[in-house]
C-alpha cells in the first residue's frame, strides 16, 4: 500500500511545523504555476536581467542607483 501523502503531511504538521508550512507554500506555488506558465518565464527573464545588470556594474559599465525613498532603481551608463 502506498503512503497516504495527506496523512503524512498531517503528521509532519505536528513534528516539523516549518517544513509543513514550506510544503504548503510550495504546493500553492506549484498550483499557481500550473495556471499561469508564463510566470516562470517572466521570473527567469527578471533574474537573468538582474544578474546581467550586476555584471555590468562590477565591470564598471553601469552605475546602479537604488533609491529607497522613491522605491526606484536607476541605471547610469558610465561610458558617457
Amino acid at each position: 500500500m502506498p503512503i497516504d501523502r495527506k496523512l503524512s503531511l498531517e503528521v509532519l504538521k505536528d513534528t516539523d511545523i516549518d517544513l509543513y508550512c514550506f510544503i504548503n507554500t510550495f504546493e500553492e506555488l506549484r498550483e499557481y504555476l500550473r495556471k499561469d506558465v508564463s510566470i516562470l518565464e517572466r521570473l527567469q527573464y527578471y533574474t537573468c536581467t538582474l544578474d546581467a545588470i550586476d555584471k555590468l556594474e562590477k565591470e564598471g559599465t553601469l552605475e546602479v542607483i537604488n533609491d529607497y525613498d522613491k522605491k526606484a532603481v536607476y541605471l547610469r551608463n558610465k561610458a558617457i
